[in-house]
């Protein structure tokens, strides 16, 4: 093996291990339980990319080890669910906690149904809801404080219309 492919099976093993933590988590704390969406066209996309990682590969006797584990992770990713737990959301093998979650929103215009999302600055975790789950949701958002997406919004604009009238005063006193 060279020196990328033991890059590649150290950064394997530490997204397996991390993985295989989010799923421990998530099987003890989720109480909505969900449907990670996408999953289908997901699962195809890394099959394709595995095959031709496999064909390319020059000597697959010596590289088995960062390909079993590659495929251990897609596993965990998959197996992983989805799903509102008490500190956090879970979907597809990522993680939000509650606290830096800065709003919610719920996708009415998918054709899988009822799809509910928070997001992070950075990301955006998503899952498919029976629509009786709603209110339950709705209940733990208020209990967290996280704002639906319309009033985060508002929440920003009226930060930027503060920081402009602070820019104007700033400018009139010079």
């Amino acid at each position: 093996m060279t020196t990328f492919d033991y890059l590649l099976l150290i950064i394997a093993v530490i997204v397996l291990v991390y993985q295989l933590r989010i799923m421990i988590r998530q099987r003890k704390n989720v109480v909505i339980p969900g449907v990670t969406p996408n999953r289908k066209p997901v699962m195809i996309v890394f099959g394709l990319i595995f095959l031709v990682a496999l064909l390319r590969s020059q000597n697959l006797a010596q590289q088995w080890p960062v390909f079993a584990l590659i495929i251990a992770i897609c596993a965990i990713i998959f197996c992983t669910g989805c799903g509102l737990g008490t500190d956090g959301i879970y979907s597809g093998g990522k993680f939000i906690d509650y606290k830096k979650a800065m709003y919610y929103d719920f996708d009415t215009r998918s054709k899988e149904g009822l799809t509910f999302r928070m997001a992070t600055l950075t990301k955006e975790c998503a899952m498919r809801i029976q629509p009786e789950q709603r209110a339950e949701i709705l209940k733990l958002m208020e209990q967290q404080g996280i704002p639906d997406f319309e009033a985060y919004q508002k929440k920003v604009q009226k930060s930027v219309k503060t920081r402009q009238e602070a820019q104007q005063r700033k400018k009139k006193k010079k």
